[in-house]
């Protein structure tokens, strides 16, 4: 998720997605564990995976598990519970000897691990986060997506699944708010700046007609050619208007009225460093989101040196095609702004639909794909560019639109399609693993892969004959490492808007209003801006470390075959893969 959520992407980058108000399908109380006891490893690893998704029907929903009719509950009990279902299965996996399972249940065990434990070091930390916020990892852009684009409305019972998941938005909305004064007692509100759009957004919901909503034209338009019978369709609208008049209405407006109290009682100040336990949250977030042990100066500093060298890099691209040695950043690139020209809405996805066709076949030379590898599906965005992952039975979506400079465009769909998300993402649903390894989402190694896959676009020559698109591609990749600063700075630093604003500016060429949506971003989802260069560069890293060791034995295809064919795990892990495919590679002997 990037994502100009973003992303994004989180994310996503994610599916799941919280929120709700009807309790879900029934499952085995969290204080029973007594089935997850005493399993064989392999038996265990899926039961006890299954179970904690089956806690999220949203998610087994949109995986086409079950779930049908119910949203998440986000009531403070049922979090708890959740949380001591999580850290009793983690205490049960440590159970087993991790030194007798072979080595493919080895890596599955460790990164089991590695997921739970980082999952309880966050649970003191439950009412810290904004759940509320103006980019797409909010609550109220997740709800609305869950409808327009996850929840599939192919068969009649799931038609009815969707009517029944708008009667409970109402609750939702109510749990919701709960949250919202949960944190407010914890001393977390969304900073007044950021606060601002968010009560814009659910004051248009709010305000809309039922048959207006994005919930009701997506009923519509999925149905417009089946499942349902004429009169079956016409009943299931009727009762749509009804759900979205009754529930989801009243439910957006019991937000909104909530959220413009807090208006209020917001900060006016930026960064989580002045909560209480801010720099202990931090900590927790940047483990999370690069799943390393580097500290926030640590990181802080690694992206200053990043950026100094991407800057370096931008100040050669613009001496070759001519441009003044004299000028700033900001300079420069207004300049290549007004040379080159903005695209917006249907041109922008036009053009994506463009770079995707070209990027499906250039990538044959650096990726075995098989046969039957699902293309990705270009929809119209009006939150900027980003991507959201699909399933084995729906394909992956990136959503297009806005405005985007015409040298920029190229390095955002590739990082957020091909080579990017959509081909890492959607290689999953061809391996043989257990679902935790194909479903959790470790976010500096899917961040870390689509950053380094504009890096390869732009090796493989894909930016031959384009010098502005290599610009705009080292201006994204300088914003990676910019964001590194602005977050840490930001919630580690104690930096105000204006100052991460004109830091942005000044580092990035940035127009003010781009720099405005960026801090919005970093300030409202900390630590997950962190993911993308720390990834990035660890990949970039094992690559490195392979070329030297294979010489002539290196191979592109099979190194990528490393990264991707092994699932969903965390960057130390993935080292520890690549690092036994060297070895087991010089084992080999020599071509003649």
């Amino acid at each position: 998720m990037r994502k100009r959520q973003w992303t994004i992407a989180f994310l996503l980058i994610c599916l799941l997605l919280g929120g709700c108000s009807a309790p879900p399908s029934p499952s085995p109380s969290p204080s029973s564990i007594a089935d997850l006891e005493n399993l064989d490893f392999d038996t265990f690893i899926e039961k006890s995976f299954l179970r904690l998704i089956q806690r999220e029907p949203e998610y087994m929903i949109t995986t086409g598990r079950g779930g049908w009719g119910n949203l998440n509950d986000l009531s403070d009990g049922f979090l708890r519970e959740t949380q001591a279902l999580e850290e009793s299965v983690l205490n049960l996996l440590r159970q087993y000897d991790f030194t007798k399972l072979d080595s493919e249940q080895q890596l599955t065990a460790k990164a089991y691990d590695w997921y739970l434990d980082d999952r309880v070091a966050g649970h003191p930390y439950l009412y810290n986060d904004y759940s509320f916020n103006p980019t797409v990892f909010s609550q109220h852009y997740q709800l609305e997506q869950f409808f327009t684009d996850l929840h599939p409305l192919e068969t009649e019972a799931q038609c009815e699944s969707y009517l029944q998941c708008l009667n409970q938005v109402q609750r939702k909305c109510d749990q919701l708010i709960q949250g919202l004064k949960q944190r407010e007692k914890a001393g977390v509100i969304l900073p007044r700046p950021l606060l601002a759009p968010v009560i814009y957004d659910l004051k248009a919901m709010a305000n809309s007609n039922p048959t207006a909503t994005t919930f009701y034209q997506t009923l519509v338009s999925k149905t417009a050619n089946g499942p349902l019978s004429e009169e079956k369709r016409d009943q299931l609208l009727q009762n749509a208007t009804k759900a979205i008049e009754r529930s989801v209405l009243p439910g957006y407006q019991a937000l909104l009225s909530y959220c413009e109290g807090l208006l209020t009682r917001a900060p006016e100040g930026i960064g989580i460093g002045s909560l209480a336990n801010g720099a202990a949250y931090y900590a927790t977030l940047l483990h999370h989101y690069t799943s390393t042990d580097l500290s926030a100066e640590e990181i802080h500093n690694l992206s200053i040196q990043q950026l100094e060298r991407v800057q370096k890099e931008m100040r050669t691209r613009f001496a070759e095609i001519g441009y003044p040695a004299d000028k700033s950043l900001p300079e420069l690139f207004a300049r290549l702004t007004q040379e080159q020209g903005v695209y917006s809405g249907a041109e922008v996805l036009a053009t994506a639909r463009t770079l995707v066709t070209e990027a499906e076949t250039r990538v044959q030379i650096a990726f075995d794909l098989p046969p039957n590898f699902p293309m990705v599906e270009i929809k119209p965005s009006t939150m900027g560019n980003f991507y959201t992952s699909g399933t084995p039975d729906r394909p992956g979506i990136f959503y297009a639109g806005g405005q985007a400079t015409r040298y920029s465009l190229p390095a955002t769909v590739y990082h957020e399609t091909i080579p990017g998300h959509h081909l890492q993402l959607s290689m999953v649903f061809f391996l043989s693993l257990p679902a935790c390894r194909l479903e959790l989402s470790y976010v500096a190694l899917e961040e870390g892969w689509a950053l380094y896959a504009e890096q390869l676009a732009w090796e493989l020559g894909w930016f031959e004959g384009n010098p502005a698109g290599e610009l705009g591609r080292l201006q994204l990749e300088a914003l990676r490492a910019a964001r590194l600063v602005i977050d840490t700075g930001i919630h580690a630093k104690g930096w105000t808007w204006e100052q991460a604003k004109t830091y942005l500016i000044n580092a990035l060429g940035f127009a003010a209003n781009e720099a405005e949506q960026a801090v919005a971003r970093y300030a409202s989802a900390p630590g997950q801006a962190t993911a993308y260069m720390v990834g990035m560069l660890k990949i970039l890293e094992l690559r490195e470390r392979a070329k030297n060791a294979l010489g002539d034995r290196f191979d592109l295809k099979q190194f990528h075959k490393q990264i991707l064919g092994t699932g969903k795990i965390p960057l130390s892990l993935l080292e520890q893969v690549v690092e036994d495919w060297i070895q087991k590679k010089l084992l080999e002997p020599a071509s003649p």
